[in-house]
């Protein structure tokens, strides 16, 4: 877990396949990877509607392992609207917010290979930065084949170790956050491993007595389109420039 262990799920999704990468999936991911850490933590409160009948919303706030001094540049959009430590939100506001604030897939991109960990990974043109593109370099296939053999071989370990040894698959979770989530057949259902509450939490799904979305579904449902200029950066080969 040489790069696992610090490189966020964005950040691998991206050097695993960078022409494919979707931009939804790396943003939830990062979501995810945030709570799993702590960094955001969920929470309901009773809310009494007009009808006098007490509902249960889902809330998101700052969580007790957040660090402003540690964050990653996709990552500053899902902490830019704390503005006080004690500030908290309706989640379905806020993740309509944060999509708002990551406009569109090529624009979040750009911002996951400006982090220290994938700099020297990508490389930008004068034209691609115009217009939020990117090409893989040498550095980056090569750490993009020892990603890739990484996860192959975790993806043969984790699940007996699931089977025989929770106490060693927590620390692997512990240790990879929601990159684990990568891994096939992989599903919400191991966070019991670290936080048995969290993970009723995030399966907390809509009900009579519950106003809440299962919110992870709202992700699915949101149009991360490329900006006005994409079928223009689409459209040339940029590799010209770099002759």
């Amino acid at each position: 877990m040489k790069h696992l262990s610090y490189l966020t799920p964005a950040e691998t999704i991206l050097l695993i396949d960078p022409e494919n990468a979707n931009g939804v999936e790396m943003l939830k991911f990062t979501f995810l990877d945030l709570i799993l850490k702590n960094k955001l933590k969920l929470f309901e409160r009773q809310v009494k509607s007009d009808l006098g009948k007490i509902l249960l919303y889902k809330f998101i706030k700052l969580g007790d392992k957040f660090d402003n001094n540690k964050i990653r540049p996709h990552e500053k959009f899902f902490f830019d609207l704390f503005i006080e430590k004690n500030t908290n939100y309706f989640i379905r506001n806020y993740l309509t917010t944060i999509f708002n604030n990551a406009k569109n897939e090529k624009y979040f991109k750009k911002k996951v290979i400006e982090n220290n960990n994938l700099k020297d990974c990508f490389t930008q043109n004068i034209i691609q930065q115009l217009y939020n593109g990117f090409s893989i370099n040498e550095i980056g296939n090569e750490l993009s084949l020892e990603l890739r053999q990484e996860i192959k071989e975790l993806k043969i370990v984790f699940p007996a170790l699931l089977k025989d040894n929770q106490s060693q698959a927590k620390k692997v979770v512990q240790t990879i956050g929601a990159n684990v989530f990568l891994l096939k057949d992989i599903d919400l259902s191991i966070l019991h491993l670290i936080d048995n509450d969290l993970l009723i939490e995030l399966n907390n799904k809509k009900d009579e007595d519950n106003n809440n979305d299962w919110f992870l579904d709202f992700f699915d449902g949101m149009d991360f389109g490329n900006d006005n200029n994409s079928s223009f950066n689409d459209g040339f080969d940029f590799d010209f420039f770099d002759d």
